[in-house]
């Protein structure tokens, strides 16, 4: 019998246990201040579980089958009523307020349940057809071979199951939701699991934008972790969480194939060292280098050179002429000798100081990616002009992605670390009877640092209320957390 047959028949069967709505209320810019979620949850003291790893947001390997994960996701994306139509249906069916029954910010007894039953239920052949199969898989392998990506397609390069992998898991979240409504505890932890996995498998492509859509749905698995958190009678998942892999969705290969970028847009700087050309042929690529870079910064909506085919020569040329001098310099100040940089031609040197230029920016940028954040965030880069020449103009229009997608890795585990000192307050809370008055009280099981500060969370007792605070002064732009947690009755 299927999983999804199964929980019809839980379904079914539902008078014999009243559903319930999580304790939670999520109070967003609480108190004026712009980007502040405090999460109110009234919680069950929940002991470590027995055995430890019963819940897991991992799947054992042992208990992996064969195949790849990728070929499921993209049958799954192929199909007619693939995610992104079957939303679009929905909500022509019932509304838009269909989109908003992802959000907790909306609690479960403001939502129509004989709709939002229905709605989360046509997801649920469609998971167990696909979505469970892909995440039991032993391996998640696209094939894309990115490294191999030249000129304009390294940035224009089609991703259509990305956005689609989105519209996903909010059917996931959706699943969860009601199976967390419904106390049928262990489909929602399935249900998160799998919306873990999918962040994990689609961040799998060497694309920064592939790692960003992951961490996007690793933080709707997080969000679903809160509301099952504050179901009554949960089960602790301190260790769910704690096996989930350090960083969730590693992204170092994709980060160091993104420094690369501006070297395999522009082939013609791959290897300008070892070139030998004609005045002419030099000359050439120098044009041809600047109209992709024109092209380029096009596709990223800041073209650079008129469209118009005199003026832009004209323009190309003022440019060449404007950089020279400096380049030409800093050929010298690296250690080339007057006389050689003297015989070479004026597109030469641009070349050669273009590449150079480029990749200093880009492993200046990438070695502090080498190092924590709270390290990394007190970096200033410094600010550049066209007279630092067209390797630092060719940095700012393509790396900047790289600075977000390490801040957004580091916001998913800044909450899933403080979610995890959250068990341990429920795990203390069942062996004590009581929340701690202080972190260092928490004895059970090690309290996670705050992976920002790699200090304890800022944590209180206010009365009867535990509070624990992911505040703005930790570095995330525009975004603090906090957790106000009260022990149920």
């Amino acid at each position: 019998m299927s999983r999804f047959l199964l929980s019809l028949l839980v379904v079914l069967a539902w008078n014999c246990t009243s559903p319930v709505n999580a304790e939670l209320t999520i109070i967003e810019d609480y108190e004026g201040q712009q980007g502040l979620a405090v999460h109110r949850l009234t919680i069950t003291p929940a002991a470590e579980p027995v055995p430890a790893l019963k819940h897991r947001f991992v799947v054992p390997l042992h208990k992996r089958k064969p195949g790849n994960a990728a070929t499921h996701y993209l049958r799954s994306l192929g199909e007619s009523s693939g995610p992104g139509i079957r939303w679009s249906r929905l909500k022509d069916q019932y509304g838009e307020q269909v989109y908003d029954w992802c959000d907790l910010d909306i609690p479960m007894n403001e939502i129509p349940m004989k709709e939002f039953r229905q709605v989360a239920q046509s997801f649920g052949h469609y998971v167990d057809l696909y979505i469970r199969q892909a995440s039991e898989c032993r391996e998640c392998v696209w094939g894309l071979e990115e490294m191999d990506l030249r000129g304009p397609e390294a940035i224009a390069f089609l991703l259509p199951d990305i956005q689609e992998s989105r519209a996903l898991g909010q059917g996931l979240m959706l699943l969860s939701r009601l199976s967390t409504f419904e106390r049928r505890y262990e489909d929602s932890i399935d249900y998160i699991r799998m919306n873990y996995q999918l962040g994990r498998d689609f961040g799998k492509q060497r694309f920064l934008v592939c790692q960003l859509v992951g961490f996007a749905e690793v933080g709707q698995a997080n969000q679903s972790v809160i509301e099952l958190i504050s179901a009554p009678d949960s089960p602790n998942l301190y260790w769910a969480l704690s096996e989930l892999p350090r960083p969730v969705v590693p992204m170092r290969e994709s980060m160091n194939l993104e420094m690369s970028l501006g070297l395999r847009m522009f082939p013609a700087l791959l290897d300008v060292e070892e070139k030998e050309h004609s005045a002419q042929e030099w000359t050439r690529l120098v044009q041809t280098t600047i109209n992709d870079l024109n092209a380029a910064s096009g596709l990223l909506e800041g073209a650079i050179i008129p469209k118009d085919k005199t003026l832009a020569q004209v323009t190309t040329a003022g440019l060449a002429l404007f950089v020279y001098p400096a380049a030409k310099q800093r050929l010298i100040d690296s250690g080339e000798s007057s006389d050689e940089v003297e015989a070479m031609s004026v597109s030469q040197v641009l070349l050669i100081d273009t590449a150079r230029e480029f990749q200093k920016i880009a492993d200046d940028m990438e070695k502090w990616t080498f190092v924590p954040y709270q390290q990394r965030r007190k970096i200033r880069f410094p600010n550049r002009s066209f007279e630092d020449g067209f390797g630092p103009l060719l940095a700012d229009l393509l790396l900047p992605a790289t600075a977000a997608a390490y801040t957004a890795q580091m916001r998913v585990q800044w909450q899933i670390d403080a979610l995890r000192a959250v068990e341990a307050l429920r795990m203390h809370a069942a062996a004590t009877g009581s929340l701690p008055k202080s972190l260092d009280e928490v004895t059970v099981v090690p309290v996670p640092r705050n992976p920002i500060t790699e200090k304890n969370y800022e944590y209180r007792l206010d009365g009867n209320t535990a509070v624990l605070d992911l505040p703005f002064s930790d570095g995330m732009p525009g975004i603090a957390w906090r957790f106000e947690l009260t022990l149920a009755d």
